[in-house]
């Protein structure tokens, strides 16, 4: 009930209860200053009378029925409310998950206040460099929006991707290979941090971490382009795993599918891409996309074989 009828009702109550008071305060006035001596004056002092007492009690009995009826809402909204507290899926679809399940969905569904509205990776396979070379370069490039979903500012959100660093002594060395550029927002970070943003995340065995604190506005977003280099196997995989919902998603794999086999996989509940363009010789990129919304560890997954290996280079990328 909105806050107006609530005044409305309260006021009409207040009308009869006076209303009745003043018609029983007139009967009984007249009654005593003029002691009705007929008929027709006895019904008629004794009608104003009467009807001053209809509405007084008119008035008793709907305020405790108002009330009853106030109190039995209250239980039920109470009782409703105690019931979605406890499971809210169990209230509004009848499954009744076990408590850890619900921790995790509250912690990475509910609680995170940064999604991406929305998220684009470019990678390219580039053909090796010497003949026979167990190894190539990969180009990476993200391009995704952060979005506030709060009215609060948020302070010092993490910006974090990781590099693949091998640790096998036989990997050749590559020029070029880590983090080649940065921007977020409209700020483009320096080369020269680049060693400060490694530092500032916790790497582990075959992986360079690099982590940029942003603040993002109430409701606002900022965008975050980032391009790095990793070595790879000829015969090797990655795996891409968003680290927070994704509204939509779509990855571009360049290589030329005379020199590679390539394989991608969604990491998500749907089976198959929304959208799938095979690579071929003439546009040497396949497409794939996923318009269902991505939670935390969704992605996809690619491995390649090489195909030209003790074979002369004759093709380029």
């Amino acid at each position: 009930m909105s806050e107006k009828k609530k005044i409305l009702g309260v006021s009409q109550g207040i009308i009869v209860l006076v209303g009745g008071i003043v018609f029983i305060l007139i009967g009984l006035t007249l009654i005593l200053i003029f002691p009705p001596k007929t008929l027709l004056w006895k019904i008629l002092f004794g009608g104003i009378t009467e009807i001053g007492f209809a509405g007084v009690i008119a008035w008793c009995v709907a305020f405790i029925i108002e009330k009853s009826a106030r109190e039995d809402y209250d239980r039920y909204t109470q009782e409703k409310a105690r019931l979605i507290s406890k499971n809210v899926f169990g209230f509004l679809y009848g499954v009744h998950l076990p408590k850890k399940v619900f921790a995790v969905l509250e912690t990475h569904l509910f609680k995170p206040k940064v999604s991406k509205t929305s998220q684009k990776l470019e990678y390219e396979l580039q053909l090796p460099d010497e003949i026979n070379s167990e190894w190539l370069k990969m180009r990476c490039e993200y391009d995704y929006v952060l979005q506030n979903l709060s009215d609060e500012l948020i302070k010092n959100h993490p910006v974090k991707f990781y590099v693949s660093d091998p640790t096998d002594s036989s990997a050749p060395e590559m020029e070029g290979l880590g983090l080649q550029s940065l921007t977020i927002g409209d700020e483009n970070v320096d080369k020269s941090d680049f060693d400060d943003l490694d530092k500032a995340a916790a790497n582990g065995d075959g992986t360079r971490q690099y982590e940029k604190l942003v603040d993002i506005l109430p409701n606002g977003s900022v965008r975050v382009r980032v391009t790095f280099f990793q070595a790879k196997r000829i015969m090797d995989n990655d795996l891409y795993q968003t680290s927070c919902i994704t509204e939509d998603f779509e990855l571009k794999l360049r290589y030329d599918p005379a020199a590679f086999d390539v394989y991608i996989e969604p990491v998500h509940a749907v089976s198959k891409f929304n959208r799938d363009i095979p690579a071929h010789d003439g546009s040497h990129c396949r497409t794939v996309s996923i318009d269902t919304t991505l939670l935390p560890g969704n992605g996809v997954f690619m491995w390649w074989k090489y195909k030209l290996s003790g074979k002369s280079k004759e093709i380029e990328p």
